[in-house]
């Protein structure tokens, strides 16, 4: 595996370091590595990141390679998803004409909205092709092409794709120039302030080293979409990611062998109850810390 060095993308010239990682997610590295946060922007982000052609090996295994759920496990995950369908469908509305999901993955969003019967033209892109091109329900484009074709689209996504880039403005300049008159980019991604990320430290999910390049803070995410012309609307994210992703960091320090089995409950038990705290909290205050940043940009022109 080969490295290289790496910075917020806001360009700041260093920042304070804040804990240690490992791939606790997916194992695909014993890499250990510093993760700092930007004295300016307040964003988090790992002090080295895969090199290009490595960068590949780090993503065996990942969650949008699509796998066959099935049993109890498939039904409650449905059952879940149906308490957040909102969430699920990115907020697309049903008049958008076309719906561009940038980092398609496995296109599994898109086949979401066919099955709900959306009669948006669907398309997506990604570094890579989905596997399964034949049973494409949504029309594959070409990353390094995008802004190629004479098209505009009424709806992009991108859902937790940012925090893996290596430079954001370039992307979502891209994206401005491809965006209809009146149309708008949905955009997640996790929260450099996540009460999670407090609490479990490089044990949380969404720190994701050695595949996240840059965690956001709520300043900065605002700041690179206003720079490129969006209006910037935050939404709240749905409650039960919470507990998901808590799920996912008692997983991840349950599992590793830095710490004795007292000292791994002592963190899961704070955490469980800052966690319930939360969740309690007023919606305002509660998404100043939710593990996830969600927004809308428009570029709608407002006539006063």
């Amino acid at each position: 595996m080969k490295w290289i060095s790496n910075s917020c993308g806001c360009g700041a010239n260093g920042g304070s370091h804040v804990f240690d990682t490992y791939d606790y997610n997916f194992k695909n590295t014993l890499e250990k590595c510093s993760v700092f946060r930007c004295m300016v922007c307040g964003s988090l982000y790992p002090e080295v990141f895969p090199a290009k052609e490595s960068l590949q090996n780090v993503y065996n295994n990942y969650y949008t390679i699509p796998k066959r759920r099935l049993g109890v496990r498939c039904l409650l995950r449905k059952l879940v998803d149906l308490t957040r369908k909102h969430y699920m469908l990115r907020g697309s509305p049903r008049y958008a004409d076309t719906i561009l999901d940038y980092g398609c993955g496995s296109g599994e969003f898109l086949s979401l909205l066919n099955c709900e019967g959306f009669d948006a033209v669907l398309y997506g892109t990604d570094i890579f092709k989905p596997s399964d091109a034949v049973n494409m329900v949504f029309e594959w484009l070409p990353l390094d092409l995008l802004d190629k074709f004479e098209r505009r689209y009424d709806w992009i996504t991108m859902n937790h794709v940012i925090e893996h880039l290596a430079s954001v403005a370039p992307i979502l300049t891209q994206l401005a120039n491809v965006t209809s008159r009146n149309g708008s980019i949905w955009i997640s991604t996790p929260n450099a302030d996540s009460i999670l990320i407090k609490c479990f430290k490089g044990f949380a999910r969404d720190i994701d080293f050695p595949r996240h390049r840059q965690i956001f803070s709520k300043k900065a995410l605002k700041e690179e979409l206003m720079r490129v012309g969006f209006n910037v609307s935050f939404l709240s994210p749905p409650r039960i990611n919470v507990i998901l992703n808590f799920n996912s960091c008692v997983k991840n320090i349950w599992e590793c062998g830095e710490k004795t089995s007292l000292k791994k409950a002592q963190v899961i038990i704070l955490a469980g109850i800052r966690m319930a705290l939360h969740l309690l909290l007023p919606k305002q205050i509660r998404d100043q810390e939710a593990p996830e940043l969600v927004l809308v940009g428009s570029l709608e022109i407002n006539v006063k």
